[in-house]
Parts: C-alpha cells; structure tokens; sequence
C-alpha cells in the first residue's frame, strides 16, 4: 500500500515487489513468489478484538478503510470488498493516504484494515489488534513490471527470485 505502483508507472522504478491481484493491462505479474495468511487489524478497543478468529462475514459488522486512490483496482478491491462472500454489504470508511496512516485511524477506532501476516510482526501497536481470519485466501507476493519496458535483466531477475525462493523452501 505504498507509491510502488505509482513508481512504476511514472517510470522511476523498473520493476516493484507487490500483493496480488494485479489485473492491470499495461503490467506483466511474475510467478507468486510467497504468501503470507490475512489478518483484520481493529482497535485494540473494539468489540472484535478478543477473538481469536475472525470470518469474511464479519466484515459486514465493521468499517473497512478505503486504500488510497492510487492503489491498483484489483487490490483495493480484494482488500476492500464491497460485499461479503454471502452478498452482505460492508461500509467503507474514510480513505486513507498511507498504511501509517491506515493504522493510526485503525487504533483510534475509525475504522478496520485488511492487512497480510507479516504486519504483525513489523507494526506492533498496543492501539491495535490483528486478528487472523479463518476463511480468507492468503495474500500473494511477487513482481510486477510495466509490459513495454520489459527486458532480458527483468525476466533474469524474476527467473533468479523465483529459483531462489524455490531452493529457500523446506522439502515436503
């Protein structure tokens, strides 16, 4: 939820490290490169924060924050959707301008964010409580790069993650 994609459209990056989905048309997606399990982060003061668990129905019980507006469609609207998987509608609450941002309205109790597991580990806050969900899709990571500027040192670098990721993986 940063400038990533912003970067790379106005051409000062080659290429960014981002989540997925990724449905722009002037973009190539490489492979998935990880994922990583999807957390509601809530006020450490609201009613949700005890649980243990939460499902994508609760979501018509809360207020999601909206991403910023130059989030990719796609994303903002798997972390923000407007429907539960049963057709429930969720509010959306003010749009924020920064994942700082995101998570200083969460712990003030103006609203909930979507966010992936590695946010619990990094974004400790005693304002805010992450709570996993039970039956939401991970959140997947890989590259993206601009289709038309595509070169032979972007496939090399996304072939060489993905080897790298491959061979970082524990044998099943």
């Amino acid at each position: 939820m940063d400038n990533s994609f912003t970067e790379l459209r106005e051409h000062r990056t080659e290429m960014v490290l981002d989540t997925r989905p990724i449905e722009e048309p002037d973009t190539v997606a490489g492979p998935v490169l990880w994922t990583e399990p999807r957390y509601l982060a809530v006020s450490s003061r609201h009613r949700l924060a005890a649980r243990s668990r939460v499902s994508l129905e609760d979501l018509a019980r809360v207020t999601l924050l909206r991403m910023p507006a130059n989030a990719p469609a796609a994303i903002a609207a798997d972390r923000i959707p407007a429907v539960t998987p049963l057709g429930r509608p969720i509010e959306h609450g003010p749009r924020v301008a920064s994942f700082q941002e995101a998570l200083a309205m969460v712990g003030a109790g103006e609203g909930t964010f979507t966010v992936g597991g590695q946010v619990t580990r990094f974004y400790n806050r005693p304002d805010v409580t992450y709570i996993p969900f039970s039956d939401a899709p991970p959140i997947a990571w890989g590259f993206v790069w601009r289709a038309s500027h595509e070169t032979a040192r972007i496939r090399a670098f996304n072939t060489h993650a993905v080897a790298l990721r491959s061979a970082s993986r524990p044998a099943r």
